[in-house]
């Protein structure tokens, strides 16, 4: 992480007078990657090592005083989850219901509730939750490179810093900042990278796999939700930006989609941005789609 200097907050009061001062990394070399959806092999290589490395501390601090770690961990405040419309956590289902209709159903049922599927799947359970950073994918990860290859890496942003599975974070960062077909193909290879940066404590690479099985379905949720966003471009971002406190709202959960009542519309998209009108998929292989 960078290094903190220093901060004032004051609880909600008032929020904006809250004050964060971190270390400059530019002048050291660091930047974001590029590309928002392939980070390469190298890059998610380095990244989970070092994310092993923060979880780890997890686990010695619960090894060295138990009672201690509980009651830092418990000043973290909840993140909430907004009960989104159904239709956004389906869009990425529907199409595909007629071919693999009985595989999905259980997704499907499980959408019913989807920040009940959140809740459910991050609440934390012994011995494996760790402190997580919350948000971990590209856009908050600044790497240092050396004849083009990443060598270093600093984390940044804990807004949503929460105790839970390894997996959130895991699984953020693999279905969300990795393609499809390289997180196929190099599963396994990721997974080990990660726990080699646990330094081989608990828990064992088999844990580590099993839990991403059973908790990293979560994480469809925040693609469907994000993912548009994303695929968005300029015109998206400008046209957000000038949106008020409630149209936002209102678009966030559309994938970038203007409400009804938004101000501005585009005369060739009739108000309808270029993300609401790509067809996302989220690839679930390696995910057990039987959920609990």
């Amino acid at each position: 992480f960078p290094d903190f200097y220093n901060g004032f907050v004051t609880n909600g009061e008032a929020p904006m007078e809250d004050l964060l001062i971190l270390q400059n990394l530019k002048p050291f070399g660091y930047k974001l990657s590029r590309g928002h959806f392939s980070v390469d092999y190298d890059h998610v290589v380095l990244s989970f090592k070092q994310l092993g490395r923060f979880h780890v501390l997890s686990y010695a601090a619960k090894a060295d005083d138990f009672e201690g770690f509980k009651k830092r961990k418990d000043k973290l405040l909840k993140v909430l989850y907004r009960k989104e419309t159904q239709d956004v956590f389906l869009r990425g289902i529907t199409p595909l219901l007629d071919k693999y209709g009985k595989e999905l159903q259980a997704l499907v049922d499980a959408l019913e509730d989807p920040v009940g599927l959140v809740l459910r799947m991050t609440t934390p359970e012994e011995p494996l939750a760790v402190l997580c950073h919350g948000d971990f994918c590209r856009n908050n990860i600044f790497y240092k490179y050396d004849h083009g290859r990443p060598v270093q890496v600093k984390f940044f942003d804990l807004a949503t810093c929460k105790y839970s599975s390894p997996a959130v974070d895991l699984a953020f960062f693999l279905f969300l900042s990795v393609s499809s077909e390289s997180r196929i193909k190099h599963w396994d290879d990721f997974l080990e990278a990660y726990h080699e940066g646990l330094s081989n404590a608990v828990p064992s690479l088999d844990d580590v796999k099993e839990e991403m099985k059973k908790k990293a379905v979560y994480v469809y949720v925040l693609c469907n939700y994000f993912i548009p966003i994303m695929l968005g471009g300029e015109w998206d971002t400008e046209h957000f930006e000038k949106l008020s406190e409630e149209e936002r709202l209102e678009a966030g959960p559309r994938g970038g989609r203007p409400g009804p009542s938004a101000s501005r519309q585009s005369p060739d998209d009739q108000g309808v941005p270029r993300c609401a009108k790509k067809k996302t998929y989220v690839n679930l292989k390696h995910v057990n789609l039987n959920i609990e």
